[in-house]
């Protein structure tokens, strides 16, 4: 039975390339499975060889800089403006509570950032001795999100 199919695959190859007019149509599919077994693999050997890329090196930060619309630019200088003023409001708090406003603000608060006094009301959710879900309570409250306690734990 194998012989059977062998020979009539080969009877179909034999047809399908004599024929001119199928070249293109087979050049077609030969570009597609090769796309499609190459791009992959050309996307994971750039994510692998990305590992050894120092991304605070002050040339790629420059690069990646340039390359930004004048609206991104502003953004970026707000977000940092926005991050240096929480460390400048927060000189009198431990280390971890200036990581966790800062991991507060890009990942959970970021869209709240143009608010009046943000940085005022965002300090003022970290007290002494507080634990996780009392500060998440607290932003809950003054901010008006719905923030999960366990979600944010995590990224802490």
């Amino acid at each position: 039975m194998s012989a059977t199919i062998g020979a009539a695959l080969k009877k179909v190859a034999v047809a399908l390339l004599t024929d001119k007019k199928n070249w293109e149509k087979l050049a077609c599919l030969l570009v597609a499975v090769l796309m499609l077994v190459l791009v992959p693999g050309v996307a994971l050997a750039g994510i692998a060889s990305a590992e050894g890329v120092d991304f605070n090196d002050p040339r790629i930060v420059e690069e990646v800089i340039n390359n930004l619309t004048p609206e991104q630019k502003d953004e970026l200088q707000f977000v940092e403006d926005t991050v240096q003023g929480l460390h400048l409001a927060m000189t009198d708090r431990t280390p971890e509570q200036i990581k966790a406003a800062e991991v507060l603000y890009i990942l959970a608060l970021y869209d709240l950032g143009h608010e009046p006094d943000f940085i005022e009301k965002l300090t003022g959710c970290f007290k002494e001795n507080q634990s996780d879900d009392e500060l998440i309570t607290r932003v809950n409250e003054v901010f008006g999100t719905n923030l999960n306690p366990q979600n944010i734990e995590t990224i802490f």
